[in-house]
């Protein structure tokens, strides 16, 4: 009988939801990471079959704009993070 209530328990695994999304900041922010250097190899490969060299300014904005997009993103979950772990701190004091 206890296997099946743990199994409909509701509040299962919620126990600090600030720390689950800090850590899907994290994977967020290596997502763009990853997305920015893609971007840069595919524009390397661009300038092998094209020889203009513009693309080399266009793969350096994909790694800026990745690293700038992975930063923001994952500031905005760290701070709804924050915010929720001082509601759960104010939860467990009441």
């Amino acid at each position: 009988m206890n296997l099946l209530k743990k199994f409909f328990e509701t509040d299962a695994g919620l126990n600090n939801p600030s720390k689950s999304i800090k850590t899907i900041a994290k994977a967020i922010y290596w997502l763009w990471l990853i997305m920015g250097v893609f971007g840069f190899l595919y524009s390397i490969i661009g300038i092998f079959q094209d020889g203009e060299i513009w693309y080399l300014f266009l793969g350096i904005l994909f790694l800026l704009l990745g690293k700038l997009m992975g930063w923001l993103s994952s500031l905005g979950l760290r701070c709804f993070a924050i915010i929720l772990e001082s509601h759960e701190k104010h939860l467990k004091v009441e």
